[in-house]
């Protein structure tokens, strides 16, 4: 069995209590933010999709729900080109300030049936104190619309061991979590590096407190912060902690697959940007469904820790990246070992005396597409092989050079 994670990082602005990967801008475009994890799931429906059964889908962020419900539709549909029939729980984590009555019934009707509410707090002032952006009001709100469209399978995400933060305001929330009835609770630790060792200690008895006193109220502690009722225990969760197969979409998302007839496993991380992303996976489909054969792909503003900006790509891809000058241009062009070919445009005579006398390869055109002929040799530098092809020396890799010398006697 395997998990499928889809990151979607947006926040109105950054927060404190969140440290994953977050983008906090104004003027998203969602729905083609969507569109990108969209096809990013078929690619890997068709990749991976045969190997291991999906068992669990989880939304995560961030602040997911700030994505509009019709954005999502496309998301979820994607989800069906993997095989659906062992998927158990589908996951969405939600704000109290997005979960209208509307907005939670449309994640009900697409599929999702399991939600995982920030609350963090019961305490408006706390609330305030850690900047988050709802009230104690709109968490019970939240329950309540949950309820009324019949999700029972609630899990309550409340925060710890923060700077202000209090042993008896801890105790006053888990008192309210446990009158809340929902069958699941996750623990947020504060992030270390904004502590100090007062704090530390704080933190150490908050635990501790919340070990006992959930315990006492029917909740089995597993994976160290998550606390279940009987029959609760998140199955995403769980199968990362055996060390399960899951596939992350969105950016900054990490994966790791190892199925049972895989040599390896493997663990692989998406660029983190959300516009590197959105532009990374709007071209390059695939050509039918037999071989590796993929349409011409330019890709846009792409980030220099790309893989595709380290690596020799062998395939009809076309990275682009701006640059603040023609010096900065030749050290990109020339950064890596490898010199295969080159292709220069300019009109400008001194940049392309610069450019012939820079640019590290073994064929360079300039303001040409034309780097070989069958007259003249075709092959690269450093790192891209040795010898060439086509002209005479694209014959002496068949040539046995000899040396004769013969004197009568």
């Amino acid at each position: 069995m395997a998990g499928l994670y889809i990151h979607i990082p947006f926040r109105e602005r950054d927060r404190a209590y969140d440290d994953a990967f977050v983008s906090a801008r104004a003027g998203v475009n969602y729905e083609a933010f969507t569109d990108a994890i969209a096809r990013e799931i078929r690619q890997q429906a068709e990749a991976h999709g045969g190997e291991l059964p999906i068992r669990s889908v989880y939304a995560g962020g961030g602040r997911p729900s700030l994505i509009p419900l019709e954005a999502m539709v496309p998301l979820l549909r994607a989800v069906s080109n993997f095989e659906t029939d062992d998927i158990e729980e589908v996951s969405a984590e939600l704000s109290p300030k997005d979960a209208t009555q509307r907005y939670v019934k449309g994640l009900t009707t697409m599929g999702f049936n399991r939600l995982v509410v920030a609350a963090l707090s019961f305490d408006d002032a706390e609330l305030h104190t850690i900047d988050a952006p709802h009230t104690v009001h709109d968490i019970y709100q939240c329950l309540e619309h949950a309820r009324t469209v019949g999700i029972e399978n609630i899990s309550l995400d409340v925060t710890f061991g923060w700077p202000e933060s209090t042993l008896n305001s801890w105790k006053q929330t888990l008192k309210t979590v446990v009158e809340c009835e929902v069958p699941h609770v996750t623990l947020l630790e504060w992030p270390s590096y904004a502590t100090n060792d007062a704090q530390e200690l704080l933190r150490t008895k908050q635990y501790r407190y919340a070990l006992q006193y959930l315990q006492e109220h029917g909740f089995e502690p597993y994976e160290i912060s998550h606390f279940a009722q009987p029959g609760y225990r998140s199955r995403h969760n769980k199968n990362y902690w055996a060390h399960g197969s899951f596939l992350g979409i969105g950016p900054a998302a990490h994966s790791f697959w190892w199925y049972p007839e895989s040599e390896n496993p493997r663990r692989w991380a998406n660029v983190q940007d959300v516009e590197a992303y959105a532009q990374l996976l709007a071209e390059g489909e695939r050509i039918g469904n037999q071989g590796a054969f993929f349409a011409p792909t330019v890709l846009g503003e792409v980030p220099r820790e790309a893989r595709v900006m380290n690596e020799e790509p062998f395939g009809p891809v076309a990275p682009v990246a701006r640059m603040a000058s023609l010096d900065d241009m030749l050290e990109e062009a020339n950064r890596l070992p490898f010199g295969l070919a080159a292709y220069a445009f300019t009109s400008d005579r001194k940049t392309a005396g610069a450019l012939r006398e820079g640019v590290e390869a073994g064929m360079l055109a300039l303001n040409s597409l034309l780097v070989s002929t069958p007259e003249t040799p075709f092959g690269g530098i450093n790192d891209s092989g040795y010898g060439s092809e086509g002209g005479i020396e694209g014959l002496e890799a068949f040539q046995r050079t000899r040396f004769l010398t013969d004197t009568d006697l």
